[in-house]
């Protein structure tokens, strides 16, 4: 039997979420023209819309249901509670109804739901008062708006109130008890949404590359308060086009008669053959941290010995540290500048032109231990790359870890089994692992792993604040060595380029194998190695000192495939002649000093600047004096790589909001 309080709180989430899946069955029905959509995909956004609906109705009721322990709170006990809560339901309700009505205008214009950039117009309110005054039926708004108030006040008084009018004597505590606690359990499922670690997320709701499959799933009022953070455009073309030259020139785009074009179309010789593609993203595997990099404490014998056997880029650089912005610059190879925020977190810039999608007839995965949830990296893969299937919590056989999912070990060998599925089938797959991370678990299922336990003074040369963080990163490598074990044994290892790569450094804690340049500047926060490794692509290995990025990477690996590509970002082909014999530099961020960090390096020096446009100096990373400001002693050489540090900056910023993927699928 429900109590009161429990019918009470039933209807005033009832009632809200009607209403919300009334005005979504609208929107389906006014927008659904030029839209195919498959049947899963329909129900997935139904299903997905009403669960956003759900916790949309119950933020609105919070205030009601806090207080309703409240005796003059209580709209049983009290009139006054009555008259309270009532006019504050129908306030509520009525402006959101008029932002639906809002965002089906805005939809209708922009052919996207109204989102908080939107409030830009409040700058000069009186041009854009007049131009929603000429533009839109304001006055037959304004009383249907007027009629909506009126019936949610009916249905307030009749539907609502009624509930708490009926006598409670025969309900016992434990009744009301029981009441109480699924009531508080299910506010809390409603919320999170999902039954998962993480909650629902703006980023659930782009499953699908059909951009209105994603505007049927999302609640309107959701994603604006989703995007109310991001408001502020951070890039300026203006800016942009100032800096614009020495990138230009250093991506090879003299010929351009537009200034911020940057699509270069790249058609390197097909293979005779399609090649798979296997490409490994290694949690915090800074370069210092490795044996092939001088770590006395051989941390990591199975990447040395891939190192050695295919081509190791020695002076790699990520553009910034974050895992999260690593694995958004990785895969639409422009460095996440954000100041605030990930990019990826940012629905306002999930569509992103993604090399990636070269791979027309392969079978696309992304591997991860844990959730894509995390981080909103599942908005920016599903959105982006048709079909790609995501291999997540909730898919393995294996059992969970810890707080990042399966563990490595146990990662590669589910993704060894789904490449061997694959048979002619070619693929290109990402496995990002994730347990080399506090709290450095090395789960029970190790095979014949092994910890060790070295003096503090060898710990503490190698770089590791802790036995426990050496053996996890021995345990990662371990699972890396399984990996290739497996893989050699396999039909599908000779046709397949491996591709390994770090998603961030680490600070360099005293490391004895790292130059007095490098501690000085922080290197080894940025720098981590990269390795393409493939006997079939590359006979003969080699070690490779020239300047490379994280965005290079993927333009690279298209090229190497064969695949013909439309690059629209800061990327440059690692293996092509030209870029070979031009100026070699990374761009480094450096996102939580205030204000952030901008740098470039180059083979001898690096430029610090901050983005304000106030540099710091230029110094030599390579000498016995790196914190030597060399600046007016170089003056052309700094002033060359100050201008392509704000260049490649500025650029980044614009290229976020301006590199669209023509892949979605839309009606504009």
């Amino acid at each position: 039997m429900l109590t009161p309080s429990t019918r009470y709180l039933v209807r005033i989430l009832v009632a809200p979420l009607l209403i919300f899946i009334l005005m979504r069955i609208g929107f389906w029905w006014a927008f659904k023209s030029g839209f195919d959509m498959t049947r899963k995909e329909y129900w997935t956004a139904w299903f997905l819309g009403i669960r956003y609906d759900l916790r949309v109705a119950l933020v609105l009721a919070l205030p009601n249901i806090l207080l309703l322990n409240l005796r003059y709170f209580n709209p049983r006990w009290s009139l006054s509670a009555r008259k309270i809560w009532k006019a504050y339901w129908v306030f509520v309700m009525t402006i959101v109804f008029a932002f639906y009505l809002l965002d089906f205008g805005y939809y209708d214009y922009l052919r996207t739901h109204a989102n908080a950039t939107a409030l830009r117009f409040l700058v000069d309110i009186s041009i854009s008062a007049q131009m929603v005054w000429e533009s839109y039926p304001v006055i037959k708004a304004g009383i249907v708006i007027l009629f909506f108030a009126w019936i949610y006040s009916v249905i307030f008084t009749r539907l609502i109130l009624p509930a708490v009018n009926k006598s409670i004597e025969n309900i016992s505590f434990k009744q009301s008890f029981l009441n109480g606690t699924m009531a508080a359990l299910f506010i809390l499922i409603g919320l999170h949404g999902k039954f998962s670690q993480y909650p629902l997320r703006w980023s659930d709701a782009y499953f699908s590359n059909n951009a209105f499959t994603t505007a049927l799933a999302v609640n309107p009022v959701h994603y604006f308060f989703d995007t109310l953070k991001y408001r502020k455009t951070e890039y300026s073309v203006e800016t942009t086009k100032k800096y614009i030259e020495p990138v230009r020139s250093y991506l090879g785009l003299n010929t351009s008669s537009e200034p911020l074009d940057f699509k270069r179309n790249v058609n390197p010789p097909p293979l005779d053959k399609p090649i798979n593609v296997v490409m490994i993203v290694l949690e915090s595997q800074a370069a210092y941290k490795t044996g092939v990099f001088g770590n006395a404490a051989d941390p990591t014998p199975n990447l040395d010995k891939v190192a050695r056997q295919g081509v190791l880029f020695r002076k790699h650089y990520v553009p910034s540290e974050g895992t999260a912005r690593s694995i958004f610059g990785i895969l639409t190879a422009i460095p996440d500048v954000n100041s605030d925020y990930t990019s990826s977190r940012n629905p306002l810039i999930a569509s992103q032109n993604l090399i990636l999608n070269s791979f027309t007839d392969t079978k696309k995965f992304y591997f991860l231990g844990g959730s894509t949830s995390w981080g909103n990296i599942r908005g920016l893969i599903s959105y982006n790359i048709p079909d790609i299937e995501i291999v997540e919590e909730g898919n393995f056989s294996s059992g969970r870890n810890d707080v990042w999912g399966i563990s490595d070990l146990d990662l590669f060998k589910e993704a060894h089994k789904k490449f061997v599925s694959q048979g002619d089938q070619p693929f290109f797959a990402v496995i990002q692992t994730a347990g080399f991370h506090r709290p450095y678990t090395i789960p029970q299922n190790r095979d014949d792993f092994t910890l060790v336990n070295l003096s503090e003074e060898k710990i503490r040369d190698g770089g590791f604040i802790s036995v426990e963080e050496l053996n996890s990163l021995r345990f990662q490598d371990y699972s890396l060595g399984k990996f290739f074990e497996l893989a050699q044994k396999s039909e599908y290892f000779t046709n397949t380029l491996f591709v390994i790569q770090g998603d961030h450094g680490l600070p360099e804690n005293s490391a004895k194998n790292l130059s007095r340049g490098e501690k000085f500047l922080g290197l080894s926060r940025w720098h981590v190695p990269l390795i393409f490794y493939s006997p079939k692509l590359f006979p003969n290995p080699k070690t490779m000192d020239v300047i490379s990025s994280e965005l290079d990477v993927m333009t690279s690996i298209a090229s190497l495939a064969g695949r013909a590509h439309t690059n629209t970002t800061l990327g440059r082909n690692l293996f092509d002649a030209s870029t070979a014999s031009g100026p070699k530099t990374a761009l480094l961020y450096t996102y939580y000093e205030n204000p952030p960090g901008i740098a470039v390096i180059d083979d001898q020096f690096v430029v610090k600047c901050n983005a304000k446009f106030i540099c710091q100096g230029l110094f030599d990373y390579t000498s016995d004096t790196p914190e030597e400001d060399l600046s007016k002693s170089n003056p052309e050489r700094f002033q060359k790589m100050q201008e392509l540090t704000f260049g490649l900056y500025e650029s980044a910023k614009y290229l976020l909001y301006n590199n669209p993927n023509p892949l979605v699928k839309n009606n504009n």
